[in-house]
């Protein structure tokens, strides 16, 4: 059949939907919801407005009808605003009503277009529908912008962040934005944190606007954002935040100058960083706002699980010492043993210091104490790391004591500081003051003297080099274990738990011969297995010989070969 085009019918649907407001639409829906027990035939019969209203409110049909239906209970009868009171309005099941709309509702109260209200007078839940919608449906205005409700001192911080999106964006200038920032602080001093910003030592709202900033952007941890970016945020003027930026570098800041704010010194002239101090740290935690810790700033986390049970072989005087570290470390004896000392005015913390040989197990009996008390580690090595320090030690050793106490508070039990290989950090302080490396060194012994006074955790520092060690540092270590070299005993023992093939007599004779540490040792057998593997025949002694005789450095031709049977 031909289809031919009626301008008159154009005329008269573009009149009707020009006539359509969306408070008609919703007076339509609700006289023809009353008892309509939900039918099939009640949503055809009011298809045309449902669809009108969707694309309105930029929902589903149901939102649509929701919407509808609790505007006009908010509005004709305020009493009449409960689920309760909807189901009964439409006589229909509760359970056909909650499987066709919950889903929906759950929509509409996360859009903010629905929200609930407890009237304990009324031992009931209102559901009303959001003022700012309301005011657009009576006045047959666009549907609304609908902003999250501030309910916490994070959602504050987001949209703070968010207006610096509306500033690029070019939907505000500064001077609105600083308004608005002005007023969202003003009308939230009830957050520890804001009532702490707007006590700031600075009355200009920029300065207070950067910091929460700050605060915003270490919490999505980014904690040295470029400080280009961060200026753009607060002002799109080039010049302005050119004067913003020289302000800083001179510290001339209040921020700056009262140490709130600090720069990331390693990149000082290109592409500088801008930061919360320690001190500002201090202060959010003083709020109640944890700082998760960049656990990829350091060497290793390692957490208990992940470390795998191995024997370890001690003489008998380390063995008495360890035992009473690790009952120590136990959670029930060290929470008991912190609040003695603390009663008594002593420090809390534990300082360990192992020192020793190479070889000795000294690092290797860290990790199996954390795992036998189920304490994670965080750990560096100091001979690495030493490299980077120069120029901002100071500030590098204190961010690793500040970030360990902010992980201390995430840790169900007080996790292990391990300072791996520090010889180069606890050696007698050098006398040539003039040398920059001197002063360097000379200044991480300080801060690390001073935050050893205070320490409140468990801090364990291995080294080799003990005869080099600062005196200051002898009090500042509780225990300071000696790992020596094991007994011929001792090494018969972890010859035959290495090798058990090998005859008593076989370990007692390599344990004599040959003066190794435990790791050393080690070596030997892991020379073993591969021999093994690649061969594929049994390591006989005089192998096991020999490999003694090429981990050793020194000469070694007055070894005898051959004498016990293999």
């Amino acid at each position: 059949m031909a289809m031919y085009f009626c301008p008159k019918l154009l005329v008269m649907e573009q009149n009707t939907k020009k006539q359509k407001t969306v408070m008609g639409c919703i007076g339509r829906i609700y006289e023809e919801a009353k008892y309509c027990r939900l039918s099939p035939s009640f949503f055809k019969k009011i298809g045309p407005e449902l669809k009108y209203l969707s694309e309105y409110f930029k929902g589903t049909t149901n939102e649509s009808f929701l919407i509808a239906m609790f505007f006009s209970l908010n509005f004709f009868n305020q009493s009449d605003r409960s689920l309760k009171e909807l189901i009964d309005y439409l006589n229909c099941n509760p359970i056909k009503f909650l499987e066709k709309f919950n889903n929906d509702m759950e929509a509409l109260f996360k859009r903010g277009i629905l929200k609930k209200e407890n009237h304990f007078f009324l031992d009931q839940t209102a559901i009303i529908v959001h003022d700012k919608v309301k005011e657009a449906i009576l006045r047959n205005f666009p549907m609304p912008l609908i902003e999250k409700e501030i309910t916490d001192v994070f959602d504050l911080l987001e949209k703070i962040h968010n207006l610096s999106k509306q500033l690029s964006d070019e939907k505000i200038d500064t001077f609105e934005l600083l308004n608005e920032v002005t007023e969202l602080i003003s009308s939230h001093l009830h957050f520890p944190l804001i009532k702490k910003v707007n006590d700031l030592p600075c009355n200009e709202i920029e300065n207070k606007y950067l910091f929460l900033l700050l605060v915003w952007e270490t919490l999505k941890g980014n904690p040295c954002p470029d400080i280009d970016r961060i200026l753009n945020r607060i002002c799109n003027d080039r010049s302005y935040n050119v004067r913003f930026r020289q302000e800083l570098f001179a510290n001339e800041n209040p921020l700056m100058k009262e140490g709130y704010i600090e720069f990331n010194e390693a990149d000082f002239f290109n592409d500088a960083g801008i930061k919360l101090s320690d001190k500002s740290l201090r202060m959010l935690k003083e709020a109640g706002i944890k700082i998760h810790v960049d656990k990829k700033k350091y060497d290793t986390f390692i957490k208990p699980s992940k470390i795998y049970p191995k024997d370890l072989y001690y003489n008998e005087h380390e063995r008495k010492q360890l035992d009473l570290l690790k009952n120590l470390l136990d959670k029930k004896n060290f929470k008991a043993i912190q609040e003695r000392l603390r009663k008594k005015r002593m420090p809390a913390g534990i300082t360990v210091l192992f020192h020793g040989f190479p070889g000795t197990g000294k690092t290797e009996t860290v990790f199996q104490l954390a795992r036998l008390t189920r304490r994670e580690i965080v750990k560096l090595e100091i001979s690495q790391s030493k490299s980077m320090w120069y120029g901002e030690s100071e500030k590098i050793i204190k961010r690793i004591f500040t970030d360990y106490r902010n992980f201390k508070e995430e840790c169900l039990q007080t996790p292990i500081l391990l300072f791996n290989e520090a010889d180069a950090i606890i050696s007698r302080r050098q006398e040539n003051t003039f040398s920059n490396v001197a002063q360097t060194e000379n200044a991480i012994q300080n801060i690390l003297l001073e935050e050893l006074e205070n320490f409140e955790g468990i801090f364990i520092a291995t080294t080799n080099l003990v005869k080099n060690f600062d005196p200051a540092f002898e009090r500042r270590f509780l225990f300071k274990i000696e790992f020596k070299k094991p007994t011929i005993e001792v090494k018969a023992r972890i010859w035959k738990a290495k090798l058990p093939s090998l005859s008593d007599e076989q370990c007692e004779w390599l344990a004599s011969h040959f003066d190794f540490t435990g790791g050393q040792i080690e070596n030997v057998v892991r020379k073993a297995e591969i021999q093994e593997v690649i061969y594929e025949e049994p390591v006989t002694m005089n192998h096991i010989i020999n490999f003694c005789k090429t981990e050793l450095l020194l000469k070694h031709d007055e070894i005898k070969m051959g004498f016990i049977k293999t």
